[in-house]
């Protein structure tokens, strides 16, 4: 497994950007099935590592799901793992676009996992996805996945 750091943008107010960013990629074999009920496992799963570690529970937002599908779409159209898009687009221009007015964002990636509870370790392992999962200042959160890719998309709305 190749491991990278992960996009993690901040703003608030005007919509600037707060710390600088960190991108990671994390990779894996390639993938044989679909899982069911996404957002219902994920949002259960990532709930139950929040949980251990004092952080707020999140919530699941369609607007966040509409950002990480398009991401997991454009990647598997073009065959390619990053946090930038064809249209040259970050996460925060996806989450933008979907009509998500945030003050915090954050995404993962993955390649290949074969379901939800590896994608989901496969992050947990990796320093910067697991910041960004147990992010305090997350408060919703969507995972989409076309094929091989995986997208995870934490925020907060406003501030």
């Amino acid at each position: 497994m190749i491991l990278a750091t992960t996009l993690l943008l901040a703003a608030c107010g005007g919509g600037g950007i707060g710390p600088g960013p960190q991108e990671s990629v994390v990779r894996a074999g390639p993938i044989s099935h679909i899982p069911g009920d996404l957002s219902r496992q994920a949002l259960d799963a990532v709930n139950s590592y929040r949980a251990q570690y004092s952080q707020p529970l999140l919530r699941t937002n369609g607007r966040l799901a509409a950002a990480a599908a398009s991401h997991a779409a454009d990647m598997a159209a073009t065959d390619g793992l990053s946090h930038t898009g064809s249209d040259g687009g970050d996460v925060a221009d996806r989450a933008r676009a979907a009509g998500y007015d945030y003050c915090f964002i954050a995404e993962n990636i993955a390649q290949g996992p074969q379901d939800i509870p590896e994608a989901l370790a496969g992050w947990m392992a990796s320093p910067g996805h697991r910041q960004n999962m147990l992010n305090p200042r997350a408060r919703e959160m969507a995972l989409a996945q076309r094929g091989a890719y995986w997208v995870m998309v934490l925020g907060e709305r406003g501030c």
